[in-house]
């Protein structure tokens, strides 16, 4: 700029440098620059968190990913400074975009926050129909085929508190899905076609074309798994057509006295029409939470210890193995702290082959507060140990807590109550056959 300012003969005043300086550093590189700046790392990992977040969304997974973040990282460097600088830009092909490639500009509008949270500033479409295009564009060079977004209605007891719950899980664990509703059991059943993909519920309900998938409220690892299938584009359904080859393999090497029944066996184990369903024995939460097994003021320093503490009279019955209480911790480990469902509440557990011997459940309150996170956040002071021999067995009792913690005023009885009876008296009242 000096150099302008002697052969012009110009006087350019600091409005003037901030300006050209911010076209510059919004105008588009050709070659990415070493990383140096801090900026330019912050970006880099912006780009890396997108890209993660733009696979799990789209369930499809990027053969070169660090070609691709090199790539969008030389985009993402101006538009940053763009977007902190608030320079305005337009794309003449935005709305073309929108309508051809609707869903992969709807996740790349998902993931863009990574960009908006580092620059404290909302993207236009027309910014977001560039970064749209270097995902599309990658994903025809790597031949990944279109996006679909699958559909699911997601149904409970009564009420919506569970339904709210899941939502958030599924929305958490496929990202790219379409909730059509939350529906009590009579609403649906009430339908006369299901109109989704799939369903998600908590309750028996009767088939209506459409696969059901029975879980827990709170999503167990297997139950996890088995929705990521479905999320991914139902890969998990098997036509008619790869049923009779492995039809033909077992064929090869046994005799096979009834066909008919071991091809709709076959068709049922890899395309069921009910997910996880079981039947057992259906307790009410005053069958589980007993004298035995509530215990009130307790102390722990850890979220490791309130865990071991608040098992101990599952321990102390054998409903449980000691591998429980390690899975249950173990869990918290890989997952982080969801099994903190609502403030001051966390509710451990694991899956049944990690140790359990008898539907059972336990309830502890501490005498002050325990975090469940590294960043203090997640504060603790009612643990309820779960251990479920099943999928369904649980329920009744499980929707009934949920209830019953609905409130928090009703939460906090629980932690200040100073003595069984009164506990028991509120478990009574959420205990209804």
């Amino acid at each position: 700029m000096a150099q302008i300012q002697k052969e012009a003969s110009l006087i350019v005043h600091d409005d003037e440098i901030y300006f050209l300086s911010t076209l510059w550093l919004s105008a588009k590189k050709q070659k990415l620059p070493s990383i140096k700046k801090p900026e330019e790392h912050l970006i880099r990992t912006i780009a890396r968190q997108m890209i993660f977040d733009f696979q799990r969304y789209a369930c499809i997974s990027f053969q070169e990913p660090k070609a691709l973040e090199q790539n969008l990282t030389m985009h993402l460097i101006p538009a940053y400074y763009r977007l902190i600088y608030h320079i305005g830009i337009i794309n003449e092909l935005t709305e073309s975009i929108k309508k051809a490639q609707p869903e992969v500009f709807e996740i790349t509008q998902k993931v863009a926050c990574h960009l908006e949270k580092a620059a404290c500033s909302k993207l236009s479409d027309h910014e977001v129909a560039y970064l749209a295009m270097h995902f599309g564009s990658w994903m025809r060079r790597e031949g990944i085929s279109s996006i679909v977004k699958r559909s699911v209605y997601i149904v409970c007891g009564e009420g919506i508190g569970t339904s709210n719950m899941l939502k958030t899980q599924l929305l958490e664990l496929i990202g790219y899905i379409e909730v059509r509703g939350l529906l009590s059991k009579r609403a649906y059943e009430e339908l006369a076609a299901v109109n989704a993909d799939f369903v998600v519920s908590t309750t028996p309900i009767t088939f209506k074309g459409k696969p059901v998938h029975l879980v827990h409220p709170i999503l167990t690892a297997y139950e996890k798994k088995t929705l990521l299938q479905y999320g991914k584009g139902l890969e998990t359904m098997v036509d008619e057509q790869h049923v009779n080859a492995l039809f033909n393999i077992i064929q090869q090497h046994t005799i096979v006295q009834n066909k008919q029944a071991l091809l709709r066996d076959i068709q049922e184990l890899l395309h069921p029409t009910y997910v996880s369903y079981q039947k057992g024995w259906n307790p009410v939460l005053n069958d589980l939470l007993t004298e035995q097994t509530i215990k009130l003021h307790q102390t722990a320093d850890t979220w490791q210890e309130a865990i071991t503490k608040a098992a101990q009279p599952l321990l102390d019955q054998n409903a449980i193995e000691t591998s429980y209480v390690e899975a249950m911790i173990q869990s918290v480990h890989q997952n982080g702290p969801y099994i903190v469902i609502a403030p001051q509440v966390a509710i451990p557990h694991a899956r049944p082959e990690d140790g359990v011997n008898k539907l059972s459940m336990t309830l502890m309150s501490f005498k002050q507060p325990i975090s469940f996170s590294k960043d203090g956040k997640k504060q603790v002071r009612l643990v309820i140990v779960l251990a479920a021999i099943d999928s369904m067995s649980h329920l009744k009792a499980l929707k009934q807590l949920t209830m019953l913690l609905s409130e928090e005023k009703r939460t906090k009885q629980l932690i200040e109550a100073e003595d069984l009876a009164s506990v028991q008296e509120l478990i009574d009242q959420f205990s209804q056959v």
